[in-house]
């Protein structure tokens, strides 16, 4: 069964997002994270295969997250990224598998993650 995190520091979206993708993937292990710091952590704990993620969070931007789990836990987690205020500059070096410019809508969101859940 796959885990994914999903870090969002907005309560209201961090609940639509995760009530969202757990009604439709009830077969995946979704958990949750309002920081990057917190995100770190579970990731470093579990073997969180798909990270979900806000760029602007606290303690830990979205880009440092992916930079130090892939540079210090796993290089070949997929990742995901959303933010209104998308730098590719920033964004190419990290190899991110899927970007969202925010508003996103579910439907982009399903098919990348689609893609990233059955690509062994």
């Amino acid at each position: 069964m796959k885990k994914i995190i999903i870090v969002e520091d907005v309560e209201e979206q961090l609940k639509c997002i995760y009530n969202y993708l757990t009604t439709l993937y009830p077969n995946l292990e979704f958990y949750i994270a309002k920081n990057g710091l917190e995100a770190y952590n579970i990731i470093k704990k579990l073997n969180i295969e798909i990270i979900f993620t806000d760029i602007k969070i606290p303690k830990m931007n979205g880009l440092q997250l992916i930079k130090k789990v892939k540079e210090e836990i796993n290089e070949n987690i997929k990742t995901i990224v959303t933010s209104g205020d998308i730098r590719l500059e920033e964004i190419i070096p990290l190899n991110i598998d899927l970007v969202l410019h925010k508003p996103f809508s579910f439907d982009r969101l399903k098919e990348g993650l689609d893609i990233l859940i059955n690509d062994d």
